[in-house]
Protein backbone atom coordinates (compact mmCIF):
# COMPACT_ATOMS: atom_id res chain seq x y z
CA UNK A 1 0.00 0.00 0.00
CA UNK A 2 1.36 3.47 -0.35
CA UNK A 3 2.73 5.47 2.39
CA UNK A 4 0.81 8.55 2.55
CA UNK A 5 -2.53 7.69 1.14
CA UNK A 6 -3.77 4.56 2.77
CA UNK A 7 -4.90 3.48 -1.23
CA UNK A 8 -3.10 1.28 -3.77
CA UNK A 9 -0.80 2.46 -6.35
CA UNK A 10 -1.56 2.00 -10.16
CA UNK A 11 1.54 -0.50 -9.33
CA UNK A 12 0.38 -2.26 -6.60
CA UNK A 13 -3.21 -2.65 -8.41
CA UNK A 14 -1.24 -4.19 -11.39
CA UNK A 15 0.34 -6.46 -8.95
CA UNK A 16 -2.38 -7.90 -7.56
CA UNK A 17 -4.35 -7.89 -10.97
CA UNK A 18 -1.35 -10.06 -11.93
CA UNK A 19 -1.18 -12.35 -9.46
CA UNK A 20 -4.83 -13.13 -9.54
CA UNK A 21 -4.68 -13.81 -13.07
CA UNK A 22 -1.46 -16.51 -13.13
CA UNK A 23 -3.13 -17.67 -9.80
CA UNK A 24 -6.18 -18.57 -12.34
CA UNK A 25 -3.91 -20.17 -14.93
CA UNK A 26 -1.86 -22.16 -12.44
CA UNK A 27 -5.15 -23.73 -11.06
CA UNK A 28 -6.93 -24.22 -14.54
CA UNK A 29 -3.34 -26.11 -15.55
CA UNK A 30 -3.38 -28.21 -12.70
CA UNK A 31 -7.41 -29.11 -12.91
CA UNK A 32 -6.22 -29.95 -16.59
CA UNK A 33 -3.18 -32.33 -15.61
CA UNK A 34 -5.25 -34.13 -13.11
CA UNK A 35 -7.65 -34.83 -15.35
CA UNK A 36 -5.44 -36.04 -17.89
CA UNK A 37 -4.17 -38.29 -15.00
CA UNK A 38 -7.34 -39.33 -13.89
CA UNK A 39 -8.33 -40.50 -17.91
CA UNK A 40 -4.84 -41.96 -18.20
CA UNK A 41 -5.19 -44.04 -14.95
CA UNK A 42 -8.53 -45.19 -15.75
CA UNK A 43 -6.53 -46.68 -19.63
CA UNK A 44 -4.25 -48.29 -17.14
CA UNK A 45 -6.26 -49.85 -15.03
CA UNK A 46 -8.91 -51.17 -17.17
CA UNK A 47 -5.99 -52.92 -19.41
CA UNK A 48 -4.57 -54.69 -16.17
CA UNK A 49 -7.65 -55.48 -15.92
CA UNK A 50 -8.73 -57.06 -19.36
CA UNK A 51 -4.61 -58.43 -19.94
CA UNK A 52 -5.37 -60.17 -16.54
CA UNK A 53 -9.31 -61.60 -18.06
CA UNK A 54 -7.38 -63.19 -21.16
CA UNK A 55 -5.57 -65.93 -18.05
CA UNK A 56 -8.62 -66.93 -16.90
CA UNK A 57 -9.22 -69.63 -19.71
CA UNK A 58 -6.19 -71.11 -17.77
CA UNK A 59 -7.79 -70.98 -14.01
CA UNK A 60 -8.45 -74.30 -14.23
CA UNK A 61 -5.84 -75.16 -14.52
CA UNK A 62 -3.47 -72.72 -12.73
CA UNK A 63 -2.35 -72.19 -8.49
CA UNK A 64 -2.59 -68.75 -6.93
CA UNK A 65 -5.76 -68.59 -8.31
CA UNK A 66 -6.39 -66.13 -5.32
CA UNK A 67 -3.96 -63.55 -7.01
CA UNK A 68 -5.51 -63.38 -10.22
CA UNK A 69 -8.59 -62.63 -8.06
CA UNK A 70 -7.44 -59.99 -5.73
CA UNK A 71 -5.79 -58.26 -8.73
CA UNK A 72 -9.44 -57.87 -10.63
CA UNK A 73 -10.71 -56.62 -7.45
CA UNK A 74 -7.69 -54.23 -7.14
CA UNK A 75 -8.31 -53.11 -10.97
CA UNK A 76 -12.28 -52.49 -10.80
CA UNK A 77 -11.62 -50.74 -6.96
CA UNK A 78 -9.35 -48.33 -9.10
CA UNK A 79 -11.80 -47.78 -11.88
CA UNK A 80 -14.39 -47.46 -9.66
CA UNK A 81 -12.83 -44.71 -7.00
CA UNK A 82 -11.00 -42.99 -9.84
CA UNK A 83 -14.81 -42.15 -11.21
CA UNK A 84 -15.74 -40.98 -7.77
CA UNK A 85 -12.88 -38.57 -7.99
CA UNK A 86 -14.11 -37.10 -11.43
CA UNK A 87 -17.62 -36.78 -9.06
CA UNK A 88 -15.96 -35.00 -6.52
CA UNK A 89 -13.78 -33.21 -8.83
CA UNK A 90 -16.48 -31.08 -10.38
CA UNK A 91 -18.35 -30.96 -6.27
CA UNK A 92 -14.84 -29.32 -5.19
CA UNK A 93 -14.92 -26.85 -8.21
CA UNK A 94 -18.39 -25.64 -7.26
CA UNK A 95 -18.31 -25.32 -3.65
CA UNK A 96 -14.98 -23.09 -4.83
CA UNK A 97 -17.11 -20.91 -6.60
CA UNK A 98 -19.25 -20.86 -4.05
CA UNK A 99 -16.45 -19.98 -1.66
CA UNK A 100 -15.04 -17.20 -3.95
CA UNK A 101 -18.46 -15.78 -4.55
CA UNK A 102 -18.79 -15.60 -0.66
CA UNK A 103 -15.40 -14.45 -0.03
CA UNK A 104 -14.36 -16.84 2.19
CA UNK A 105 -10.49 -17.79 2.76
CA UNK A 106 -9.23 -21.35 2.16
CA UNK A 107 -11.44 -22.22 -0.42
CA UNK A 108 -9.55 -25.08 -1.71
CA UNK A 109 -9.80 -26.79 1.78
CA UNK A 110 -13.19 -27.67 0.73
CA UNK A 111 -14.88 -31.36 1.81
CA UNK A 112 -14.79 -32.48 -1.88
CA UNK A 113 -11.24 -31.59 -2.75
CA UNK A 114 -10.35 -33.80 0.26
CA UNK A 115 -12.57 -36.64 -0.68
CA UNK A 116 -11.10 -36.16 -4.27
CA UNK A 117 -7.42 -36.41 -3.49
CA UNK A 118 -7.50 -39.39 -1.56
CA UNK A 119 -9.81 -41.02 -4.43
CA UNK A 120 -7.05 -40.51 -6.74
CA UNK A 121 -4.34 -41.51 -3.97
CA UNK A 122 -6.91 -45.17 -3.41
CA UNK A 123 -7.10 -45.65 -6.67
CA UNK A 124 -3.45 -45.18 -7.71
CA UNK A 125 -2.73 -47.84 -4.71
CA UNK A 126 -5.20 -50.04 -6.30
CA UNK A 127 -3.73 -50.02 -9.55
CA UNK A 128 0.54 -50.50 -8.40
CA UNK A 129 -1.03 -53.76 -6.19
CA UNK A 130 -3.79 -55.15 -9.12
CA UNK A 131 -0.67 -54.55 -11.33
CA UNK A 132 1.98 -56.51 -9.35
CA UNK A 133 -0.45 -59.05 -7.99
CA UNK A 134 -0.72 -59.80 -11.50
CA UNK A 135 2.77 -59.84 -12.31
CA UNK A 136 3.29 -62.24 -9.56
CA UNK A 137 0.53 -64.71 -10.55
CA UNK A 138 2.20 -65.08 -14.20
CA UNK A 139 5.40 -65.55 -12.56
CA UNK A 140 4.45 -68.23 -10.54
CA UNK A 141 2.21 -69.84 -13.24
CA UNK A 142 3.72 -69.03 -16.32
CA UNK A 143 7.28 -68.15 -16.47
CA UNK A 144 8.44 -70.87 -13.76
CA UNK A 145 6.41 -73.59 -14.68
CA UNK A 146 8.90 -74.92 -17.31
Amino acid sequence: MGKNSGKLTDLEKLDIEFFNNHRSYLRGENHKQESKFSQNLIFLASGVFTLSIAFSKYIDIVEYKELLIVSWICSLLSLFTILFSFYFSANAFQEEIKCWDEKEKDCEKNCSNLIRKWCVGFSIFCFVLSLVLFLIFYSLNFLYVN
